[in-house]
């Protein structure tokens, strides 16, 4: 195992040493172990006994045959980078920030990550930081992580390394230096293949087109909500709306109605997935409250009332149908509604049943987007 400064990287390669794992300055604790329990276990010997020479890519003749994942927020460089990388046979995942670039790593298996720096919900650095502790926290194998970015600047290198990425990379990328980098953390997965390169051209017409479309699509769009918008208080009997009669002011008149406390209450099974779904309400401008508890839970919704209650099926102590129909009881007792979104663990089996219980289950994902769509469902 050696222990070195990145500098050295292209000198070290050339040198075709018999290393198990160069670890590149500034370390950290996750990288010197995972790497420990990997020759602890033997996988050195393995692989020395398959492979007796470390493989070089070479254009004409091979490819990378392995899985990356690209989390970049702007839709030409991720077909360009895309591009790059299909080119060198590597397949490529995307995620538009560093939010679903977490998500994937967490649901997803893949060799190594290129890792946009500055993205939207959590930067590049902020979502390098939640995989290492979700890797440590479970024990999860380390996938090399590179930086992207447009603005190298002096000392940033240092930053990177320092917070826990493996490497990194200027934006545009450079084909060489994108073969030295994959030559270093995937020679494993070089394979013998003749490969015929696209156009990068075409790759930015494309991305171009769809940009267009899309503008499209969402400027077409907004007439007809607001058609449909006037058309519903156009249709409201103006007569309707007014009587002649004097209302007579009780104690029930003067009394204030129930009122909603937030817009979502959410309880989640840890305290790590619960700051990942707040990331994604706050982005959506909803109101919410959490709770830490199913008893916590259980007493915020007797207190108060919420439009809608997200939950996971995996919180200790829940007992489902118990807890449906308290909140049906306290949503009766202020004529107020409360819809039930149930989170299922995207590992486990649904039980049909629970459909009797609540208004909605989803899968465990941290998806914008999907999210977004349940909420205007409810509220």
């Amino acid at each position: 195992i050696l222990l070195t400064k990145s500098y050295f990287m292209k000198k070290i390669e050339s040198l075709h040493a018999n290393i198990f794992k160069t670890l590149y300055e500034p370390l950290n604790s996750t990288k010197v172990k995972l790497v420990l329990e990997n020759y602890s276990k033997g996988n050195f010997n393995e692989k020395r006994a398959n492979k007796p020479s470390k493989k070089t890519f070479d254009a004409l003749t091979s490819k990378f045959d392995a899985n990356v994942l690209v989390a970049e927020d702007n839709i030409i460089n991720q077909k360009l980078i895309q591009r790059t990388l299909e080119d060198l046979g590597l397949t490529v995942s995307i995620a538009s920030n560093g939010l679903e670039a977490f998500q994937k790593r967490k649901d997803g298996n893949f060799d190594m990550i290129f890792m946009d720096i500055q993205m939207p919900f959590l930067d590049g650095v902020e979502a390098t930081k939640e995989i290492l502790e979700y890797e440590a926290e479970y024990n999860q194998p380390h996938v090399p992580i590179v930086a992207l970015t447009a603005n190298a600047l002096k000392g940033d290198r240092e930053r990177f390394l320092e917070a826990g990425l493996d490497e990194y990379t200027t934006k545009p990328l450079v084909r060489a230096e994108i073969v030295t980098l994959l030559n270093h953390f995937l020679f494993d997965y070089i394979i013998q293949e003749k490969k015929i390169p696209k156009s990068a051209q075409e790759a930015i017409e494309t991305a171009r087109a769809e940009e267009q479309t899309k503008e499209k699509e969402i400027i077409s769009a907004e007439p007809e909500t607001i058609t449909e918008e006037v058309l519903a208080e156009e249709e409201i009997p103006m007569e309707d709306a007014f009587t002649d009669e004097p209302l007579e002011l009780t104690e029930e008149n003067l009394v204030e109605p129930a009122s909603y406390k937030a817009d979502i209450l959410l309880a989640k099974k840890t305290p790590f997935e619960a700051k990942l779904y707040t990331k994604v309400l706050l982005s959506l401008g909803y109101t919410f409250e959490i709770a830490n508890s199913v008893d916590e839970m259980q007493k915020m919704i007797e207190d108060d009332s919420y439009k809608l209650i997200l939950f996971d099926k995996e919180c200790d102590g829940l007992d489902l149908e118990a807890f449906s129909n308290r909140v049906k009881e306290a949503n009766q007792s202020r004529n107020l509604d409360s819809y039930l979104v149930l989170i299922n663990d995207s590992s486990s089996i649904e039980n049909s049943d629970d459909a009797l219980y609540v208004h909605e289950s989803i899968k465990n994902i941290v998806n914008k987007d999907l999210l977004r769509l349940v909420f205007e469902k409810f509220i």
